[in-house]
């Protein structure tokens, strides 16, 4: 996913060079990373500890590599010449997929979109009854939210997270539901 910013900001709300900038977020969608989170503490006020496990898989590494080198495509086509002051990260010198990967592992930053955390099934790794997204073994507990998704989805997640709210309220309603379609969907394959 590409976000174009007509601003050079950081995450922190500085700027990373003084005057006019611009600059694009890019990340890959559908990794096949799996990280974790773990309860370290019966205490509520003990944050838990969370491993993203990025770049841990050969697809993710290529991918962050594909998605550095496109953006940088993208950024050098002529209808960008008059604005393009030169890139400042990760810089012209990062070009071979280990300086890429080097720099994404020093200043890669997670993207707001956590999920998966949680996910409904029938699978040894589902903690979630998808008939009634009620937790597997307790009773009156329900998750309805991004951690439910199984995988997460190839954008945003507020849409999907309605559509879960909206699937969520007519199974504890009891409502019938709508005839399932299978429809496709864009997944990269490589080459």
């Amino acid at each position: 996913m590409f976000h174009f910013l007509p601003v050079a900001v950081l995450y922190d709300g500085t700027a990373p060079v003084s005057g006019h900038g611009y600059q694009v977020h890019v990340g890959p969608m559908f990794s096949d990373v799996r990280g974790s989170v773990k309860i370290r503490s019966a205490d509520p006020t003990i944050y838990p500890s969370l491993r993203f496990n990025y770049l841990s898989t050969p697809n993710d590494r290529r991918e962050w590599v594909e998605a550095i080198r496109c953006t940088r495509r993208i950024l050098e086509q002529p209808a960008f010449a008059e604005f393009n002051g030169g890139e400042i990260s990760p810089g012209p010198s990062v070009q071979t997929a280990e300086e890429i990967l080097e720099w994404v592992g020093h200043e890669g930053e997670t993207a707001y979109h956590p999920s998966c955390t949680c996910k409904m099934g029938f699978d040894d790794m589902a903690v979630l009854d998808p008939q009634t997204m009620g937790v597997h073994g307790l009773e009156g507990l329900r998750v309805v939210d991004t951690s439910a998704m199984p995988y997460i989805t190839n954008g945003n997640l507020y849409a999907p997270t309605m559509m879960l709210a909206e699937k969520a309220a007519d199974l504890i309603l009891d409502n019938t539901p709508l005839p399932a379609e299978d429809l496709p969907f864009y997944r990269h394959q490589p080459v």
